[in-house]
């Protein structure tokens, strides 16, 4: 997932969607209503931010995050996910695909498994 140039989902939780209205200063509903759509999967139905018409993320303005310190938990803890922790091969492929690993600071062991069981958590919300 990149916050530039190629489509994708962002899918956010109840959790996000607050932490998005506290650091915006606005209601989750005004939240959910101006910066996100809803997405449907099948069977399931997702909430997830918008994109600009270039593609970038909603929030991506003049070369930034312009809500850095509230993004969702997508956006906190890529490329940490578990598809891409599966094996070496698999961080190795997303390695090429992404500039951005293997660049700047590390993470905890410990901070890697909370994102972990935070993504769990929202896959069964």
């Amino acid at each position: 997932m990149c916050c530039r140039f190629d489509t994708g989902y962002v899918f956010l939780s109840d959790s996000d969607l607050r932490r998005l209205a506290t650091g915006l200063g606005e209601s989750m509903e005004t939240v959910s209503a101006t910066y996100c759509t809803r997405v449907e999967l099948g069977f399931v139905s997702r909430v997830s931010l918008r994109e600009q018409p270039n593609r970038d993320c909603v929030f991506w303005i003049d070369g930034e995050c312009s809500v850095y310190e509230h993004r969702p938990l997508q956006c906190r803890s890529y490329p940490f996910w578990p598809a891409h922790l599966g094996s070496r091969s698999e961080w190795d492929e997303l390695e090429r695909e992404c500039p951005g690993v293997n660049i700047g600071g590390r993470h905890s062991v410990d901070r890697v498994r909370e994102w972990l069981a935070a993504h769990e958590r929202d896959l069964l919300l």
